[in-house]
């Protein structure tokens, strides 16, 4: 899945809190949307970059290019669900089957009680908005809200309106 490093013209890019991404060249970005087709090459670096910035302890990276190729092709819904490594819940195992999910749109915030979700999900509220949570998390929060019932779903708002100070 992604493209052959064949492909790549030979890059030099980089990440850094400081200055974010750097070392794209018109090449590179010519090549990465033909890879990637479908994909926001800005928002998915933009993700990534919000996510480094909140996991500073997980931005030490030997190969940034590999960094993002992987992001990218995880965030690509033209190769989401040829990715194997999703997996469903925090045992580390594969969903039934051993096939990835459909590919789901992470570009926009659900419908539904994500904040809720996330937080039965994880043990705890997310530190952010939805566009600063990874796209595989994105996509576990869609699975969970998408396969729960009604009274799972209630008790995800409940969790929200009790986040916002609201009453139940």
């Amino acid at each position: 899945a992604g493209p052959p490093d064949s492909a790549i013209p030979p890059t030099r890019i980089s990440w850094s809190h400081h200055t974010g991404w750097s070392g794209f060249t018109p090449e590179l970005r010519e090549t990465l949307a033909k890879a990637f087709p479908g994909l926001d090459l800005d928002l998915a670096c933009n993700e990534s970059d919000a996510w480094l910035r909140l996991k500073p302890a997980n931005a030490r990276k030997k190969n940034w290019f590999t960094f993002l190729t992987n992001w990218l092709r995880r965030s690509s819904p033209s190769l989401s669900n040829q990715t194997d490594d999703f997996t469903s819940g925090n045992d580390g195992k594969k969903n039934e089957g051993g096939a990835a999910p459909p590919a789901l749109s992470h570009h926009r915030q659900p419908d539904g009680p994500w904040r809720g979700a996330f937080e039965a999900t994880y043990g705890r509220l997310p530190d952010g908005g939805w566009a600063t949570l990874p796209p595989a998390i994105q996509r576990e929060i869609r699975t969970v809200l998408a396969e729960a019932d009604a009274l799972l779903l209630a008790s995800f708002e409940a969790a929200e309106k009790n986040e916002r100070g609201e009453a139940a």
